[in-house]
């Protein structure tokens, strides 16, 4: 990763850019939480997984990072929730 670059900024989040091997990746700042999350799609295109995360979940590597997931967060929900 380099320097992070503002793309896009409104009253509720900060969206920036960032490359991870040549490859740009996103990440939204929400400015009331100060939480940060990561583009998803984003993500496993630069670590050469898929080219979506909806491609990636439907591999082994993808169902087994699923359920790693429940094992390590068994009270908060994969998609959704709080």
């Amino acid at each position: 990763m380099t320097k992070l670059t503002i793309v896009r900024e409104t009253d509720q989040e900060i969206v920036f850019l960032d490359y991870f091997e040549d490859m740009p990746v996103h990440f939204t700042r929400n400015k009331m939480t100060g939480q940060i999350t990561v583009n998803a799609d984003d993500m496993v295109r630069a670590i050469g997984s898929a080219d979506s995360f909806e491609e990636f979940l439907a591999t082994d590597k993808g169902l087994d990072f699923i359920n790693e997931w429940k094992n390590e967060h068994p009270n908060t929900p994969f998609f959704g929730g709080l």
